[in-house]
């Protein structure tokens, strides 16, 4: 007959075995371990949305291993979005009109929701409770309720545009959305159009350089920062007003991403044909180059950028005939540095960091720009 505390430890072991096989991604369909992948599906995590191949790629921030969450033949992931404040995947799926909404914890399934035709980039705001998908074929954008993952409204771009420009990318802040148009016949024009989170009316609009792409980070103090392609700019803006704050010079200025304590912004040229002094840090409280920049992509065409929580590691999706990501480390200042790649699947496209959702809760404002609290 077994002692007290030799069945307390059993029970215990049982007990472990038992949780483990509950929290592991089922393979079927869902995805697909790699070998050498932890067992263990927490951590945080860089999701990259594979166009080419209906695939998400994980990558483990750490150990820089991967999982791949796989999608029905037919789907076209374009961009992946980890909503403030919450354990939900949010990702695009071009491919059939649709917005899935998994749980980030075992990869499941929780929501498919429908959008417009021509489903391209998104964003979201935990304070508006609003998440806005840009559908550039049907030239509108399709307005969800992050809570109640329900449709809100879908919102034309101004008629007087419409028949030469499409809504490309869009950020979203407290009580607004800012969209971005790009040329549908080819001129070097954009447009920023902003829209209440009410009414969906515009209440302003600027023009841009052509090909603008959009970073706000949401705070009540954050600035609107928009890279236009074609003329080789980064313009600071003011989030409220779309007045022009300043401006900095970079050519094929595409890819843009701040760290979380808006201390450096980072911002990729996609038209460099090598890699070559591809990949530039801003310093924002200066709002000028840092000291050693532009550092080297190891592959061409430089897209889609994103930074780990810890601001230690740099990742970078390369779209054109490429199945790679690239990471770095950063050095003390905000510089890539270390290069190295990782296969991830075919037309590696939006970038998104995915934070832990079983070992961090983060706060709002204050405490969450200094840190993520851990719990249990």
């Amino acid at each position: 007959m077994q002692s007290p505390w030799k069945q307390l430890v059993l029970g215990c072991a049982i007990a472990v075995i038992l949780i483990t096989t509950t929290i592991l991604p089922l393979k079927a369909n869902i995805i697909e371990m790699r070998p050498g992948t932890p067992a263990s599906p927490t951590g945080s995590r860089i999701a990259v949305a594979n166009r080419g191949t209906n695939t998400v790629t994980l990558i483990d921030i750490k150990s820089e291993r991967t999982i791949d969450l796989i999608l029905e033949k037919g789907s076209e992931p374009m961009y992946a979005q980890n909503t403030f404040f919450t354990d939900e995947i949010w990702l695009g799926d071009r491919g059939n009109n649709r917005v899935l909404v998994y749980d980030a914890l075992r990869l499941r399934r929780k929501a498919e929701i429908p959008t417009g035709r021509g489903v391209f980039h998104m964003w979201n705001n935990g304070t508006l409770g609003q998440m806005w998908v840009v559908n550039d074929i049907d030239k509108t954008m399709t307005v969800i309720d992050l809570r109640m993952k329900k449709v809100l409204a879908t919102v034309s771009i101004p008629a007087d545009l419409a028949p030469n420009f499409k809504p490309h990318d869009v950020t979203v802040t407290s009580d607004s959305a800012i969209v971005s148009l790009l040329s549908a016949n080819g001129s070097d024009e954009g447009w920023l159009i902003k829209y209440s989170g009410e009414s969906f009316q515009e209440t302003n609009r600027v023009k841009v350089g052509g090909d603008p792409h959009l970073f706000y980070w949401g705070f009540s103090d954050s600035l609107l920062y928009v890279a236009t392609q074609i003329d080789g700019k980064v313009l600071k803006m003011d989030p409220s007003t779309l007045e022009l704050l300043g401006e900095i010079d970079i050519p094929g200025a595409h890819g843009i991403w701040a760290d979380e304590s808006e201390t450096n912004l980072y911002v990729t040229d996609i038209e460099s044909s090598d890699g070559k002094n591809s990949v530039y840090t801003i310093d924002l409280a200066s709002f000028s180059l840092v000291p050693g920049t532009p550092a080297d992509a190891p592959l061409p065409f430089p897209h889609n950028v994103m930074v780990s929580l810890d601001n230690k590691k740099l990742f970078i999706t390369h779209s054109q005939d490429s199945e790679f990501t690239s990471i770095y480390d950063l050095d003390k200042t905000g510089v890539p540095e270390d290069s190295r790649i990782i296969k991830t699947g075919a037309t590696p496209f939006g970038i998104m960091l995915v934070r832990d959702p079983v070992a961090y809760k983060c706060e709002k404002r204050n405490a969450y720009r200094k840190r993520c609290k851990l719990y249990r």
